[in-house]
């Protein structure tokens, strides 16, 4: 019993500690500071099956203390140094506290690798049917353009369907489980697609193809949202989207060298485009499984220790950031939802800029 209730809490990433109390260290600054006692920084907590959980509510009390008092010879020689300027310019962790510089640098070494190593094999698991379809596959299953618009469309609608399921579903599970698995689910599923004898399988294999990619984009932007403050989304946004447009650069000449390497083979050389992107796209899976952070008030990563953790929850704190993502559907919320439709607006201004 005591081993699923460890399992549900690893999978569900439930917002608890390990530790009765949480305290600040004493923190000695660089330029002299004077050393402070160290203080509780959580009186008030409540026990629940044993285990303690963290008040992530915003408050005025901080977590761990990331301030720096820099004197203003310290702060020209910063803006004096070309050197710094190179660093700040290359990474925007540098001048910041050093406690959150290695936080930061665990974070852009995890969670940013694996963000764009999922988002490549998901582009390029997209492009490989349009490849496909003009090396063989139209011939093997004797299509016509309209079918192939069927074959499009039957991952469009799955795509659709599930984005919306997909976020809701991310409030409750673990974010590392649920995104791995979906890169899971979408490599077991392309190979499933070699074993396709006739359109109706592929558009049934196509169809859930789409529904498990579909919550992959929002729920890695969730997550790097969660875990980076709006300063610092900017540059990895754009090296998440980086990773979309390295996968339709290389795709084509990848794609040509797998249907030239396998143009004699028992199988339509079309087939192994699907099986090298569930090949490259399994591991991939796993390395999420393993190195994604979760949310600051959920994470167990193992690159974490527990001054890390204060580290991601000072850092959402002093932003004014809701801490506490585990909270209840009423139907308030979900008038609230229906109420307010701007929102709504954006699904059209997207379809019409494609």
């Amino acid at each position: 019993m005591v081993f699923f209730q460890r399992l549900k809490k690893h999978i569900l990433g439930e917002e608890i500690a390990e530790i009765e109390k949480v305290r600040k260290e004493s923190e000695n600054d660089k330029i002299g500071r004077a050393t402070s006692e160290t203080n509780t920084l959580i009186d008030e907590f409540s026990e629940d099956k044993d285990n303690t959980i963290i008040n992530t509510n915003v408050s005025d009390e901080p977590y761990i203390d990331l301030s720096l008092d820099l004197t203003s010879q310290v702060l020209e020689q910063r803006n004096n140094s070309l050197a710094f300027k190179v660093k700040k310019f290359l990474w925007d962790g540098t001048g910041k506290h050093p406690k959150e510089q290695r936080y930061l640098m665990k974070l852009d070494s995890f969670l940013l690798s694996s963000s764009m190593l999922g988002y490549f094999i998901k582009n390029l698991n997209q492009s490989n049917i349009a490849t496909a379809y003009v090396n063989g596959m139209s011939e093997y299953y004797g299509m016509s353009n309209n079918q192939y618009n069927y074959v499009v469309t039957f991952w469009t609608v799955g795509y659709i369907i599930g984005q919306i399921p997909s976020n809701l579903i991310l409030h409750r599970i673990s974010a590392r489980y649920y995104l791995g698995g979906l890169e899971i689910m979408w490599s077991l599923l392309t190979v499933l697609t070699i074993t396709c004898d006739n359109l109706q399988s592929l558009y049934v294999v196509r169809f859930f193809l789409g529904l498990f990619e579909s919550g992959y984009f929002p729920g890695m932007e969730y997550l790097l949202g969660s875990n980076y403050s709006a300063a610092e989304i900017s540059s990895r946004g754009a090296y998440f989207a980086v990773a979309s447009n390295v996968a339709s650069l290389i795709s084509g000449p990848l794609q040509l060298a797998l249907l030239r390497r396998f143009k004699d083979s028992s199988i339509p050389p079309f087939k192994w485009l699907f099986v090298f992107d569930a090949v490259i796209s399994f591991p991939i899976g796993i390395y999420t499984m393993f190195v994604d952070p979760n949310t600051p008030s959920t994470t167990d990563a193992f690159y974490f220790d527990e001054q890390d953790r204060l580290v991601g929850l000072e850092r959402r704190r002093l932003i004014g950031a809701q801490l506490n993502t585990r909270e209840r559907y009423t139907w308030k919320k979900v008038k609230t939802f229906f109420r307010h439709l701007a929102h709504l607006r954006i699904p059209p201004l997207v379809f019409g800029l494609q």
